[in-house]
């Protein structure tokens, strides 16, 4: 029987959630495939490295040799260049991605990004009074990465008379704080050797934006207090929960990220803006001005909500196809008594 280890998403430890949904479907498929989900110190026949990091020094000389373990990436590289270093990608037997834009190699596998389940959200978003407005769950990152749009959501909070409201974090931060972010970003991708790099806009922001109204502990709440979200994904190369989660909530999203083509998923399930930060003022006021493109993208949402491409990404469904994939590829579709 084929054991397999899972790393933490930051740490060199042993993956902390199996006990929790979504994650429990993960091990819960491996185990259904004949594998043991075991620690990183019981000697695994595989590893599975959820983004790169390096083992211990007093690491297993199996684990050393990383040519027969997985690494699979949830970081885009504007935050973790050390996932897209070619040096580091060369030591895995095989890499997996959310996302097409990521592939470094005609070999790296594809997986859906876990999208949140509808079902357990349905009673929050049958809110009916809500807000005329538009409204940002998301925080203020800082990054040097090329790609990176944090820098956008910063101009657009900047952006005086918007119909916007703001949560998320980092955006009372001082602009000292900001500067030593970038340059602890600055400080990766030195590390990774990767040089796509630019200076971030807009860091130095003497203070907090007029409608910053703080963080949230349940964003599907806050969500279903307004008719319109505005969703700008960290870069422009992966679809992340961020745009479903808007959509489950009831919002009519404008949308600032990849092609939603390239990912299965209908093109006019939001207002998909490419551009600056005029172009996505503009946007807001056409959609609020246009009760048909509104009835068309909340249509949109609705019957994507209830296709098999969501079932397909829904996080236990992405998870267990995740985990198949894995199994398959290490141990040619189920494990076996060695």
């Amino acid at each position: 029987m084929k054991s397999i280890a899972v790393t933490s998403q930051s740490e060199w430890k042993n993956f902390e959630s199996f006990e929790h949904e979504p994650w429990a479907e993960f091990k819960r498929e491996v185990v259904r495939l004949g594998c043991q989900i075991v620690g990183l110190s019981e000697n695994p026949d595989v590893v599975v490295v959820f983004n790169q990091k390096s083992p211990p020094k007093n690491a297993s000389k199996r684990i050393e040799k990383r040519m027969n373990n997985a690494l699979v990436v949830f970081e885009p590289e504007v935050v973790a260049p050390s996932n897209y270093s070619k040096r580091n990608r060369s030591q895995y037997k095989r890499v997996y991605v959310p996302s097409p834009m990521w592939k470094r190699h005609a070999e790296d596998r594809v997986f859906d990004w876990p999208q949140t389940t509808l079902e357990n959200n349905q009673p929050i978003i049958a809110s009916i009074n809500r807000k005329n407005r538009f409204v940002m769950i998301l925080g203020n990152h800082i990054s040097v990465g090329r790609s990176e749009l944090y820098s956008l959501r910063r101009e657009v909070v900047s952006i005086k008379n918007m119909p916007l409201d703001i949560y998320g974090p980092n955006w009372c931060d001082s602009i000292i704080r900001n500067i030593l972010r970038g340059f602890k970003s600055l400080y990766r991708f030195i590390l990774a050797k990767n040089f796509n790099v630019r200076f971030p806009r807009k860091i130095l922001v003497l203070r907090k934006p007029l409608n910053y109204l703080g963080t949230v502990e349940n964003k599907f709440e806050t969500y279903a207090q307004y008719k319109f979200s505005l969703v700008i994904e960290n870069s422009a190369d992966y679809l992340s929960e961020k745009l479903i989660d808007a959509v489950i909530s009831g919002t009519i999203p404008i949308y600032v990220g990849p092609n939603l083509d390239i990912f299965g998923v209908p093109s006019d399930l939001a207002f998909q803006v490419n551009g600056n930060s005029t172009a996505i003022r503009e946007a807001c006021f056409k959609l609020m001005e246009s009760e048909d493109l509104q009835k068309k993208i909340l249509h949109s949402g609705r019957d994507f909500l209830s296709s098999p491409r969501y079932l397909e990404m829904k996080n236990t469904q992405a998870l267990r196809n995740l985990a198949s994939m894995i199994v398959s590829d290490f141990t040619g579709g189920e494990c076996k008594s060695d």
